[in-house]
This record gives structure tokens, sequence and C-alpha cells, in this order.
């Protein structure tokens, strides 16, 4: 799987790695800029540039997701593609939202790999922080990966995840 042949990079080095990665493979750059630079955006994609450019107002976390995010765009686009298919969305709007979810599910399982988040999660007792810190990641990044910990031979503790805006 293209989750094993990352680097077993420690969290505050993830980011490094993933671009790194992105500009090996991909000859993508990844800057970070001022927010009035961007125009709003939190990240954007310059195909012709091969960069990818992030805003500074992202945290050093949210920074290492949108590099996964753009990693996924990348190097598994084909069994996106095909789970995509044989989903036989209606609508091209809900095969956008599919798409989104499974590159959202690959980051997060990048950034924390199913196995060593499952015994960290058991170790920490669910500490939510400790897990954040360990895998260098926010912690609704923590909370939404707990809440993925499906898998029958590896179950965590049946956790539900809900967004809620505070306003």
């Amino acid at each position: 799987s293209l989750v094993a042949t990352l680097p077993d990079a420690a969290p505050g080095h993830m980011n490094r790695a993933l671009a790194d990665r992105l500009a090996a493979r991909h000859g993508v750059s990844v800057r970070v800029l001022p927010a009035a630079e961007t125009g709003g955006a939190l990240r954007s994609f310059d195909a012709a540039g091969r960069t990818l450019l992030l805003s500074e107002v992202l945290a050093h976390e949210s920074r290492g997701f949108h590099l996964a995010f753009q990693l996924g765009l990348m190097e598994v686009q084909a069994p996106i593609d095909a789970e995509i298919a044989g989903a036989a969305p209606t609508t091209r709007e809900a095969e956008t939202l599919i798409r989104v979810g499974l590159l959202n599910y690959f980051a997060g399982a990048v950034l924390m790999p199913y196995l060593a988040f499952q015994r960290a999660a058991a170790s920490l007792r669910h500490d939510i922080d400790g897990l954040s810190a360990r895998f260098g990641v926010s912690f609704e990044q923590a909370c939404h990966r707990l809440s993925t910990l499906q898998r029958r031979e590896a179950r965590g503790v049946p956790f539900w995840f809900v967004r809620v805006d505070p306003a």
C-alpha cells in the first residue's frame, strides 16, 4: 500500500517528508504564503507551476493534512476512480463528495496509520490530546481518526464524530 511506502517520520518531520515526496516524485514545490496573497484560499494547486500553495493561517497540523491530500490526488487517483465507478454516483456533486471523502480518509491514514493509531489510542486510554501530540495532528483530526477504527480484526472503541458549528 502507498501508506506503507511513506517514510516513518516523527510528527514534527512528517510535513517535510510529505513535501519531499511531492517534490521528488511529482516535481511539486510547496509554498506557504501570507493570507493576503492567497485570495482567502487555504490551499490551491498551481498545475502549470507545479506548486502547492498553502495559507500561513493554516495550523502546522492542517498543513500536513493538505500535503497528504495533495499526495493522494497525485498517487491514488486510479483506485479512487475505481471506487467511485463502483459506487455509480448519479450526480457530479455526489461524485465530488465521494472523491473528497476518500482523499480525506487517505490523508488521515497517511498521518495516522491504522494499526499504529489504534495501538496508541489503547495505550493512551483514548487521550485525544496525547494522540494529537504523538501523531502531530489536530484535536479534530485525532477525533475523526478514532471514529474510523472499525476493522473487524482490529476494531477500536465505537466512536462517532459530529462536527458542530459554534455559530
